[in-house]
């Protein structure tokens, strides 16, 4: 490059920019060595107005130049970069793309890569995956440099794999600002420089639980000095990932021989099974369980209303893409595939981070219920499930602890996924090809459209009377309760529990909260026998044969209602 810059004439406007593109690289390398040890001086290309606060998180790399800008107005910069070679594509060309966003994702990738230049031993491709996107701040550069937080957030990737790629930067960024937090309680250099291998020693774990106690506010209760916590949620996640961490540290220190390191995490492990308890877990749950508020569930007319709405939609937006030109395509595909995604889920109360994360493999080898190789089990079904059979699709996706759960299609659903999975159609409508999700995001991404914020969207153009309780969780629950009523045998139970990707014990636990109601709906029909004196007129028969006159006033009282939902009606009657 050099020898390029000296072979124009000694004024020329080509030599000054070689020259100009010289000093960007020079300084590029030297500003990867200032961002990775933490010490020296950034080399910008355009320094900041003077009087300006500004922090060297706030600079990123231009991908073509290399010189250092501000990294909110780096998209002004790479759009008109001169050093932009002829073809090269800029972001904020694309109609779907926001300009403030444009070129800044590129200049992370970049910068994930320069660190990694410097990380000897590391590998690469999962480096880039956890750092390329990372927000650029003080905490994004203590994981980066810190081997235990970046040791811990490799093995969340290789056990969940790339579709937990934001979980994983998250848990990593976690770590990151307690170490952050426990650094400043101590303003000795020693603290100041300190790892989380060195914050995992049993001579630290007071900083830390007072460092956890600053980060997530412990305080104590005005009226009764009862401790509490504001952010209880990160207090008992702290903990799980505290002993990951310490469980890393002590394979490190086994496989390196040393024996200090290894009897420190041992110790640490031990302290944090005595005393993490009583000093954070338990002021956290307790703080959760006050805060936590009755789950409302969905209005029974709100479920039907947005079947309606939702169908209508997908038949109308499928007939849309079909007929669409190839600018109107990108803003069509999404619309229809955050219907899709929100049908799949209210459908079949799905978990939505599950039903998002589909593939387009998952898809294409979906099997047919009633093909010939179930013949003797369809020719068991009564004549209306064998219809349904015939007219519904079942494919398996993975779920939660990596167990495949089913997902029943309609006919409109199946329609859609053809259309959204159709490789022509994808590339006309923006789509990667490295982008592997029925239900992709635009703009060159390679993740997918989230199920909660495709639902969130979907239920405000609904126009529902209660929008708020329609949420994956909710609608998993108004079927576990719904259920109870038509009296299940144990394995239907069992079967509807393996549909909705848990056991028959979580099932009971935590999904069927109204289950108190509806026991004392029943067990109150023969106290009220026996308070009336007329338990012996119902011998022999079940509770739900039993008819009291309060039962009966009950029902004359839900005839007479309209737009009602037979479930609220009866909670509300239950408790006056």
């Amino acid at each position: 490059m050099v020898q390029k810059a000296l072979s124009y004439n000694k004024n020329s406007k080509e030599r000054k920019n070689e020259m100009e593109r010289l000093r960007h690289i020079g300084n590029f390398y030297h500003n990867s060595k200032v961002l990775v040890s933490g010490e020296g001086e950034l080399l910008v290309a355009k320094r900041p107005p003077s009087g300006a606060s500004v922090r060297y998180e706030d600079y990123t790399p231009c991908v073509y130049c290399k010189g250092f800008y501000i990294a909110v107005d780096i998209w002004k910069h790479c759009k008109d970069c001169k050093f932009k070679k002829t073809g090269d594509s800029f972001l904020c060309d694309q109609d779907d793309q926001k300009p403030q966003k444009a070129g800044l994702k590129d200049s992370r990738m970049l910068m994930a890569s320069l660190n990694q230049s410097h990380q000897n031993g590391k590998d690469e491709s999962s480096h880039g995956q956890l750092f390329g996107t990372m927000k650029m701040d003080s905490i994004k550069m203590v994981c980066v440099n810190d081997e235990i937080i970046s040791k811990f957030g490799k093995n969340i990737l290789s056990c969940k794999g790339k579709d937990h790629i934001p979980f994983t930067r998250a848990k990593m960024r976690e770590m990151g600002r307690l170490l952050e937090k426990v650094r400043q309680t101590d303003e000795n250099d020693e603290t100041q420089s300190m790892t989380v291998k060195d914050m995992l020693h049993p001579a630290k774990f007071d900083m830390v639980v007072k460092g956890i106690h600053s980060l997530c506010t412990y305080t104590l209760q005005e009226q009764n000095n009862v401790p509490q916590c504001d952010i209880p949620s990160l207090a008992l996640k702290l903990g799980h990932s505290l002993r990951k961490c310490a469980y890393i540290k002590q394979g490190l220190c086994i496989r390196s021989e040393d024996l200090n390191g290894e009897k420190a995490a041992a110790a640490f492990i031990k302290l944090m099974d005595m005393e993490f308890t009583q000093k954070v877990s338990s002021i956290a749950l307790s703080t959760l369980k006050e805060n936590k508020k009755p789950s409302v569930l969905p209005v029974t007319s709100d479920v039907v209303k947005f079947s309606s709405c939702i169908q209508s939609k997908i038949v109308s937006l499928s007939t849309e893409l079909q007929n669409a030109e190839k600018e109107s395509c990108p803003a069509t595909f999404q619309s229809l595939a955050k219907a899709t995604l929100s049908h799949i889920i209210t459908f079949n109360k799905k978990r939505s981070g599950e039903v998002g994360r589909m593939t387009v493999e998952n898809y294409t080898n979906r099997s047919a219920v009633g093909n010939e190789g179930n013949q003797d089990i369809f020719e068991m079904l009564s004549t209306v499930e064998q219809k349904l059979s015939k007219r519904l699709d079942m494919m398996s996706i993975r779920g939660k602890r990596g167990r495949q759960v089913p997902v029943i299609l309609t006919g409109d659903m199946t329609k859609a996924l053809e259309l959204l999975v159709d490789p022509d159609i994808r590339v006309k409508a923006g789509i990667v090809p490295e982008n592997r999700y029925c239900f992709p995001m635009s703009r060159g991404s390679i993740f997918n459209i989230r199920g909660c914020d495709a639902l969130a969207d979907t239920v405000k153009e609904a126009g529902l009377k209660n929008p708020g309780s329609f949420r994956s969780t909710n609608l998993r629950k108004y079927i576990a309760t719904v259920s109870q009523v038509l009296n299940m045998k144990e394995h239907e139970i069992e079967w509807l529990a393996a549909h909705l990707g848990h056991d028959i014990k979580v099932h009971r636990s935590y999904y069927r909260l109204q289950e108190q109601h509806l026991e004392l709906a029943k067990i109150s029909k023969l106290l009220f026998a026996v308070d009336q004196g007329k338990a012996h007129l119902f011998s022999g028969k079940k509770l739900d044969d039993v008819q009291i006159d309060e039962e009966k006033k009950m029902t004359k009282a839900l005839s007479e209602m309209k737009d009602t939902d037979p479930i609220n009606f009866y909670l509300d009657w239950i408790y006056g």
